[in-house]
């Protein structure tokens, strides 16, 4: 099988391609060890395995940024059938990109001379569907991609043809999985998790994948089956494990010390209806260790038992030292920083960063639970009635609104500040502190989230004044505990942040305005109006000692909840 087009002869008509070979170096396991030893080049979607989405690269500083302008940009197309939206990450090595859109069509373009991309292949697999791509990955003299319609493919980097395409479909589960997240690369393998279980019922899982050959090596469901360690915690008598959710959303963190990849869970399905699926529904809203050679769940941590409303914690883990103690972080959708012994996975603390979350009182300080679980309950009963389909009684007002907390806008880590940084929003919604459940309806059969099919009422509840949706990004002092800077935008963010040894923090928004901030006060400092939503997560790399800014642009612009309009998908690099 070939690469649909290439365009390796334009690479010879350009002052680029004319003097240097369209090839790098194998990328080794070695390297991606010590990926922070090559600031000059981006190798994993997040930068490192620790997933700090940072650069040790300081050309760009506070006192320049000002000066930063656009060196050029291209486009990585878009299929006018369907849209997706726009989240990846590209990867750059010794001066040549690889790029991903949300249809899993991969470009390697060269971008050494800093003035222009010129591309060098592109390769497309003709996904089936389309929602977003996170980015590829890079191992050996192969640049490996997911697709939506799960499958992995390994290009050879240099011609773009393909050496391998593998369908990872679990044939025992339902036909509604889906993938979003990139590869990641450890050792020999490609690592990829299922996105898709809290939305559309399926038992969610990470696989790991031979990185020569693409043959499974281990499958981990997010969701136990009978007999397994957990399932005693879905306590219905219609088998809802079987479309219990727990998707993947995000890239694992890797901990070569103790050979662990961490990952956090999605929701549990059907979103908002615990009744249907009473008990903790393990391994749902929580973070999960694996033994990266076997798969083996080595600990797990469950923030929300019985969530009810669509409080998963899918947002990228992050490895940092921080006080002496080796931590795994997370903003989580509930409103609260968490902070876990990566080894044992001992709960350490828990600290809110949104500040007007009402769902629940507050954190056990020694379990990390929230303090109205009662472990002696099927359904729990949280400070706010949780499920998003009821009916009758009095309108509540539950904070935060899932829909504008960290999820797939990735974090970043400052080592050399001690500094979490995320950004999303905060806004709130009606629910009610009545629920209609029509237990006939559910038959152990798959349902919708739809209230007819689920049996449940539409709410006809008193209306309550909610506060208005706002954009937030935020610094966290991990050490502390606390909230040291707050950024609030009239919308919500739904792009991830970077940040770099400059002191710089950057960040794009949904309007089209790409955002450099001060890292110690998120004063912003400079910005530039793309004129198309941004959803994507920036990087940075060098070329000749010469540092750029690359983000994705493209995607729906959405603003205060809207969709809003789709643009063609497009690559911006920044520069001095």
């Amino acid at each position: 099988m070939k690469m649909n087009w290439t365009v390796a002869v334009l690479a010879a008509c350009g002052a680029v391609g004319a003097a240097l070979p369209a090839h790098a170096g194998n990328v080794t396991y070695e390297r991606l060890l010590a990926a922070d030893n090559e600031p000059q080049n981006w190798l994993l979607n997040t930068g490192n395995y620790s997933n700090w989405a940072y650069s040790k690269l300081n050309q760009i500083t506070k006192a320049n940024v000002a000066n930063l302008q656009m060196k050029f940009m291209f486009s990585i197309g878009r299929d006018t059938k369907a849209e997706g939206q726009e989240e990846g990450r590209p990867l750059v090595e010794d001066g040549f990109m690889y790029v991903t859109n949300a249809w899993s069509k991969l470009m390697k373009v060269d971008v050494r001379n800093g003035k222009e991309g010129v591309p060098v292949w592109r390769f497309d697999p003709k996904s089936e569907f389309v929602r977003s791509n996170k980015g590829p990955g890079l191992l050996g003299n192969n640049v490996y991609i997911s697709t939506n319609d799960v499958r992995l493919f390994a290009i050879n980097k240099d011609s773009g043809e393909v050496v391998f395409e593998k369908n990872l479909v679990a044939t025992t589960e339902s036909n509604t999985q889906r993938i979003t997240p990139g590869p990641l690369m450890i050792k020999n393998m490609a690592l990829l998790g299922e996105s898709t279980g809290g939305q559309s019922g399926t038992r969610s899982w990470v696989v790991a994948n031979d990185a020569t050959t693409g043959e499974i090596k281990w499958r981990f469901f997010t969701i136990p089956a009978p007999g397994e360690p957990g399932a005693d915690t879905w306590k219905d008598n219609h088998q809802a494990w079987k479309t219990g959710g727990a998707g993947i959303w995000g890239q694992g963190a890797f901990d070569p010390v103790t050979n662990t990849v961490i990952y956090g869970t999605g929701d549990a399905f059907p979103t908002g209806i615990p009744e249907y699926r009473p008990g903790d529904n393990l391994y749902t809203a929580s973070t999960i260790a694996l033994d990266v050679d076997t798969g083996k769940l080595k600990w797990f941590f469950q923030e929300v038992p019985n969530e009810q409303q669509d409080q998963d914690t899918p947002n990228n883990r992050m490895l940092v030292d921080v006080g002496g103690k080796k931590l795994t972080v997370n903003f989580s959708r509930g409103g609260f920083f968490f902070q876990h012994d990566r080894v044992s996975g001992q709960f350490v603390r828990g600290d809110a960063y949104q500040s007007g979350l009402n769902w629940t009182k507050g954190l056990d300080p020694k379990t990390g639970k929230p303090v109205e679980y009662d472990p002696s309950k099927t359904i729990q009963t949280y400070a706010v009635r949780g499920p998003r389909l009821a009916g009758g009684g009095a309108g509540l007002m539950f904070c935060p609104n899932q829909g504008f907390a960290p999820l797939y806008q990735w974090p970043s880590f400052d080592p050399t500040r001690g500094a979490a940084y995320a950004a999303a929003g905060f806004a709130c919604q009606q629910v009610s502190d009545v629920v209609s459940i029509n237990e006939k309806s559910f038959n152990g059969a798959l349902i919708s989230k739809s209230a007819g099919e689920a049996g449940v009422s539409k709410s006809n509840a008193t209306t309550v004044k909610l506060p208005d949706p706002v954009g937030k990004v935020w610094k966290f002092d991990v050490a502390s505990g606390k909230v040291t800077a707050e950024v609030t935008t009239k919308y919500r963010i739904d792009a991830g942040v970077l940040s770099t040894a400059g002191g710089l923090l950057w960040n794009a928004e949904n309007t089209g305005k790409f955002t450099a901030y001060d890292a110690d006060t998120l004063a912003p400092l400079w910005s530039f109006s793309l004129g198309m939503g941004m959803s994507a997560p920036p990087m940075s790399y060098s070329v000749d000692g010469k540092q750029y800014i690359a983000v994705i642009g493209g995607g729906h612009q959405g603003v205060s909840g809207d969709q809003g309009q789709v643009n063609s998908a497009i690559v911006a690099v920044f520069g001095l």
